[in-house]
């Protein structure tokens, strides 16, 4: 039974701006709906310090962020059995496990790679090949030494390598670039050839069992959808009468687009109707392509795999592929249709002889007529099936990432049993000899041993994990289908796949449903029967509610209905239980931009699109008609103001009122062409997908541009957009004693911006002696990991390359420099310290003797200001100073003219160790600073013997 909500409850019923400028209607909460909102913030937080949970903001993300990257290949049993080698992406490691000294694996190395490493493929007895998807980079792994010898640097969010051809090649799948890359592992320097692939997010890379054939699986293949406009669907008649319909008392619904599929012969809605008419091109369906490698070219591709693929294996023998895959099901229109049933979790078995595809379903015991579902039918559920693997006895085994199981197939894909492991399995290696299987977990991380004569299992540890037990649980919530749903098969990661999108788009409408009033004559109001709308990333979300393309949903919280009305849950989340989920999600964040350069600087080309002028006509380029700004809607950071735009200021095709959406994926959505005879993608930009690009926004609405050079200067802008993460995040480089001309500038270029305190960085290798050291740059200087040693130079670390040994750099996220260089259990004792002392510098309940060794707060000689954090900063900035004896502070705010715009500490108390504060980018009288580059300087006097004042000052970036 619906109901007709009034103005008076609206939750987003809110003030009409008129900006001196922006000259637009705009709806923003009021007074009492902030109170609201403020309120029910301040009970979430407060449960959250009751039961011993952080509520993670910009401001406090606990040991870092979380990017989510998709575990591609991170376990592999070694050719000759003795090793198992696997990828520890919480820890940034590899890991090398002994196969052949006793009955469990022994961990007996582990050596830090690049950042998220999602693939470890082994190329021959000593030489490993680590893909590291957040750094771009590939670490080759001499096992001999336990070191990583050379980083190559491959291209935008690498996801897999195999090797194959004679003389022998490495393909690299380089999934944002959309290119399989490939190299001569025997000539490193020789320039790759790249593959062009017609993917969306290649990702799983195999080889046929005879070395000919390479093949790619697609991350976000789609389903060969797309989205009929609404002045289509107008034109044509309207869509097709609702089921169930309409409610009586609900007035006209919105022209909505229209979600079409094609089925191989022309374009149709989910009760069959013909629209072809209306969509004159064809949506690319290359869910498998097969490289042949004598040619380095395309040969073969499979279509109807499914929309989203994860795991990518070959039958050894006969050669057959075998696909773990989702299928969404988004032609079906409306919530009530969808629900308990919105996707389907599968394996697709592909014969390249033939070029069939036949999938075949992993839940095909549940009764979807019973649309509770039951808690026996929950336990057998297959949920987001990722890796995978075949025996040569033709068996299958798949990773169930939301089920905690690992599901055993037949060779036709059909379910035979179910093995429980532990939560968030992603990924699995087969070890024949021994009848074992080895799966390595997420949550937390873990390696579990089964034993498939009686499916017997037994749990292995992956070292020093650094994630925070408040995101392990949350991580948990988000992706376990077991509590989620009705049948146990879908999640929130269904369709947020690995918290982004699925980019296709989903009619999720009512048409018994509730109305809720506009806030006034201006605006159209929530009718339930919304229309399609694409799936939305849950990265970076703080600060850009209200959600949703219209702003529907005033807080995360208000998706909690979602469990019942879509996922068939019989309840809601508990405030504690969506609390948990909110705090990981508050964490997760966007990889940085890969178009700007490693300095994070925009380009200024003397010709072609120019980011730069197209940042100056964002912000003072009177584009929007009657004079106003872009940013004046769209304010940076993220490029959301927070605002409800009513519809009738969005152009005469759009009937709805809508949010202002942040800026910071539009590079993620190029692709789609209504004009071209084939697209890469079945949708674009706004919110339900139609518009092919950013240049056909620009035509459609009230945008004054004088020349077509600005339009291209703008589009550039928005694509190299600040993703919220620092360009030179993930960089790195290696010196190996022979290539200093070649990596210094781009390391002395990470220095740089580390010394801005936008990035943290650190160095990774051996010293003359053979030991394994690290070092974390810090105050200008280069802190060795052993608590005696004084700070080096940058030339001190390189010159220690050669003779076998190598440095690699690493440029990590500002604030884990010390985890990832000196302390990689935050124990208080610098590693090599521990190494030297018989403790374990991966676990921090082991430590070494206190009288042997100070703790790093005492070792530091003098003062040091840590990087701030976050930088740029929206809403808040910490510092940190570590004082090695007791000292007064003061520290103090100023802008780039040298005025003292806050003081946040003076004539305080003596502080010692490691202290913290936080500027809320207020000043001194309470206002909110604004945007610009601002300096903190701490200013440290002693008094131990003769009284000494030090002084120390770190840059912070404010955007507003």
């Amino acid at each position: 039974m619906h109901t007709h909500k009034s103005c008076s409850r609206n939750p987003l019923r809110a003030l009409t701006a008129h900006g001196p400028k922006c000259r637009v209607a705009t709806a923003r909460p009021n007074e009492g709906a902030r109170s609201v909102v403020a309120s029910r913030t301040s009970v979430a937080r407060a449960l959250a310090a009751v039961c011993g949970l952080l509520l993670l903001t910009d401001a406090a993300i606990a040991d870092g962020p979380q990017f989510e990257s998709p575990p591609v290949h991170p376990i592999q049993v070694s050719a000759d059995g003795s090793r198992l080698l696997a990828v520890h992406q919480a820890d940034d490691r590899l890991l090398v496990y002994d196969l052949a000294q006793s009955a469990e694996p022994t961990l007996e190395q582990e050596i830090m790679v690049g950042l998220e490493p999602v693939t470890v493929r082994e190329r021959t007895a000593s030489e490993v090949w680590v893909v590291n998807h957040l750094s771009d980079s590939i670490s080759i792994v001499d096992l001999s030494t336990g070191q990583v010898t050379a980083t190559l640097i491959v291209g935008d969010e690498p996801t897999d390598v195999v090797f194959a051809g004679n003389p022998e090649r490495a393909f690299v799948c380089v999934s944002r670039e959309r290119v399989v890359r490939v190299y001569d592992p025997s000539d490193l320097g020789a320039p790759p050839i790249d593959i062009p692939v017609l993917q969306v997010d290649p990702l799983a890379l195999a080889v046929s069992p005879d070395g000919a054939s390479v093949y790619v699986a697609a991350l976000n293949s789609g389903n060969e959808t797309t989205t009929v406009p609404p002045m289509s669907v107008e034109q044509a008649g309207g869509p097709p009468p609702p089921d169930p319909p309409m409610g009586g008392d609900l007035p006209l619904p919105p022209r909505v687009a229209l979600i079409v599929q094609h089925d191989g012969t022309a374009w149709r809605d989910e009760v069959g109707g013909d629209w072809s008419a209306y969509v004159p091109y064809r949506v690319y369906d290359n869910d498998v392509l097969r490289i042949d490698v004598a040619s380095g070219t395309i040969a073969e591709d499979y279509s109807g795999v499914g929309t989203t693929l994860f795991g990518l294996a070959v039958h050894p023998i006969d050669g057959r592929l075998y696909v773990s895959n989702q299928e969404a099901l988004n032609l079906v229109r409306f919530e009530p249709k969808l629900k308990s049933r919105f996707a389907e979790n599968r394996v697709t078995v592909i014969d390249p002889g033939t070029g069939t595809a036949v999938p075949s379903d992993l839940n095909s015991h549940i009764d979807y007529n019973n649309p509770a579902g039951s808690e026996s039918e929950r336990a057998l559920s297959l949920s987001i099936p990722t890796s995978i693997t075949v025996g040569t006895d033709g068996k299958v085994y798949v990773a169930a990432f939301g089920s905690a199981k690992v599901g055993v197939l037949d060779q036709f894909g059909v379910v035979q049993r179910r093995i429980d492991v532990g939560d968030g399995p992603c990924g699995v290696a087969l070890d024949e000899a021994r009848s074992r299987l080895y799966v390595l977990t997420r949550i937390p991380g873990g390696l579990d041993v089964v034993d498939l004569l009686d499916d017997s299992v037994s749990h292995v540890g992956v070292g020093f994990d650094p994630t925070p037990q408040e995101i392990h649980v949350g991580r948990k919530r988000f992706y376990d289908g077991r509590d989620s749903s009705a049948h146990g098969d879908l999640s929130c990661a269904t369709c947020h796949v690995y918290a982004d999108m699925d980019h296709v788009a989903w009619d999720l409408g009512d048409p018994q449903g509730e109305f809720i009033d506009g806030i006034s004559g201006a605006f159209a109001g929530y009718h339930p029967m919304k229309g399609p709308m694409m799936t939305q990333p849950l990265k970076g979300m703080v600060d850009t509610d209200p959600f949703h393309w219209r702003g529907d949903r005033p807080l995360l919280s208000d998706f909690n209905q979602t469990f019942v009305k879509l996922m068939g849950r019989a309840t809601e989340l508990s405030t504690l239980e969506f609390l948990e989920m909110e705090t990981f999600l508050n964490a997760v964040v966007y990889p940085p931009n890969p178009f700007r350069p490693l300095d994070g600087t925009l380009p200024d080309p003397a010709s072609g699109p120019n980011p730069t002028r197209g940042e100056q006509l964002f912000h003072s380029g009177n584009l929007v008609d009657g004079g106003g700004q872009c940013f004046e809607c769209h304010e940076e950071p993220s490029g959301a103001k927070r605002l409800v735009i009513p519809f009738t200021l969005l152009g005469e095709n759009e009937d709805q009122d809508l949010v202002v959406p942040h800026l910071r994926n539009q590079y993620e959505k190029v692709g789609f062409d209504r004009d071209a005879a084939w697209a890469l993608r079945g949708y674009g930009y706004t919110h339900n997908g139609v518009q092919d690009d950013l240049q056909m926004f620009f035509g459609s609405r009230d945008f004054t541009f004088d020349t077509q050079q600005q339009k291209d200067d703008v589009e550039a802008f928005l694509l190299y957009f600040d993703t919220g993460t620092h360009a030179a995040v993930g960089a790195q480089w290696t010196f190996d004693g022979a290539n200093e001309a070649a990596g210094r500038s781009r390391v002395e270029t990470l220095e740089a911006v580390a010394d801005l305190g936008m990035i943290g960085l650190v160095a990774k290798g051996q010293d003359l002696s053979g030991q394994a050291r690290g070092w974390a740059f810090i105050g200008g200087g280069w802190q060795p990991d052993r608590s005696s040693e004084s700070p080096v130079t940058l030339d001190d670390v390189i010159d220690l390359a050669g003779n076998g040994r190598a440095i690699t750099f690493t440029a990590v996220y500002a604030g884990c420099e010390t985890r990832l260089g000196l302390d990689r259990d935050l124990d208080g004792y610098f590693d090599r310290d521990e190494l030297d002392l018989g403790s374990d510098p991966g676990d921090p309940g082991s430590i070494p003797d206190p009288s042997s060794l100070p703790p790093i707060a005492a070792s530091f000689t003098g003062v040091r200001l840590e990087p701030l954090w976050p930088n740029p900063a929206s809403r808040a900035v910490r510092m940190a100073l570590e004082l090695s004896v007791e000292s007064r502070v003061d520290a103090t705010i100023y802008d780039v003219t040298g005025r003292a715009v806050r003081e946040l500490l003076r004539d305080g108390p003596a502080l010692s160790g490691r202290s913290e504060t936080t500027w809320d980018l207020m000043d001194d009288e309470g206002r909110a600073v604004p945007s610009g580059l601002y300096f903190v300087r701490a200013q440290v006097t002693t008094e131990v013997g003769a009284t000494e004042t030090v002084t120390r000052t770190r840059r912070v970036v404010v955007r507003r």
